[in-house]
């Protein structure tokens, strides 16, 4: 490795997420990887929590599997420990994941021919996940159209297995979807024509202590594709400092922890809240033809 980052285990990602409630699977990657969703609490999650959507963002791993492991309410939640689970082996173990020599020379020709993947945001296919949805599709200012560490788009939205696994999943009529990045203590909230619920985003993001806003100048995201489809709260949290690197020290986890001690019972209680009062969300149908 050419960092000092800790390489990422998935066996010991899956017996870490085991303990934390009934584990599902909801597809497999290219590099063979199950993408796993944890069901914590009985009955149906009204809340969806996801990390890891970019690989270089991994920390939210850690600091989410902290969080729900001493998640304190009976509310259940549905928690995607990392999706992304292909780059994140990627950005932390290097190439030695590629078995195939073939796909290790495609994947340094994509990193600009070097062996170091730390700042690696994509997929093992070098598509970046976060801008694959069916959320004006390729219209993002910094969107790119081949393949690389970050930005590119895909052969078109929805294209990544990573993607449909989670349109596949939002069927489950969540009230709210709160998707884990990092850096820069921000959190963004709804997309275009739904702005919905605003009173609950102020109010889990003066809780965490970061800045609220609208995304600008973004499109494809997981959750700009939930806020167009439904009717439900989206937010996507930006943890930890702008001021530190990519990616994010982990020494700096015991910190995060503290600021988010009782936001993922706050998202519980909220996505229920949200259910209770405004009912189950509405979906419309997808504008991309895959």
């Amino acid at each position: 490795m050419m960092n000092s980052i800790l390489p990422m285990k998935y066996e010991h990602l899956i017996e870490e997420v085991k303990k934390l409630g009934k584990v599902s699977y909801l597809a497999t990657t290219p590099l063979g990887y199950k993408i796993p969703m944890v069901s914590i609490g009985k009955g149906k999650a009204k809340t969806l929590i996801v990390a890891s959507i970019h690989a270089r963002e991994h920390i939210t791993t850690s600091l989410l599997n902290k969080l729900m492991q001493n998640y304190q309410s009976k509310i259940p939640i549905d928690y995607i420990p990392m999706l992304n689970i292909d780059g994140v082996m990627l950005a932390t173990n290097g190439l030695s994941i590629a078995k195939d020599e073939l796909l290790k020379e495609q994947l340094l020709q994509l990193n600009n021919g070097s062996e170091d993947f730390s700042l690696w945001k994509a997929n093992a296919r070098g598509v970046d996940i976060n801008v694959n949805f069916d959320a004006d599709w390729g219209e993002g200012q910094q969107n790119v159209t081949s393949a690389g560490s970050e930005n590119y788009i895909g052969i078109n939205c929805n294209s990544e297995i990573e993607t449909q696994s989670i349109v596949n999943v939002l069927k489950n009529n969540y009230s709210l979807v709160c998707c884990y990045h990092s850096k820069g203590e921000v959190i963004y909230w709804g997309y275009e024509n739904n702005f919905r619920h605003y009173l609950y985003a102020k109010k889990y993001a003066d809780y965490v202590g970061y800045e609220l806003t609208r995304s600008e100048g973004s499109a494809g995201g997981l959750k700009d594709y939930y806020s167009l489809n439904y009717n439900g709260l989206g937010l996507t949290v930006e943890i930890g400092e702008d001021q530190l690197p990519h990616p994010y020290p982990l020494s700096e986890l015991n910190n995060l922890i503290t600021k988010h001690t009782g936001s993922i019972e706050l998202l519980a209680e909220m996505g229920e809240t949200i259910a209770e009062l405004h009912g189950e969300s509405n979906r419309r149908s997808e504008n991309c033809t895959q």
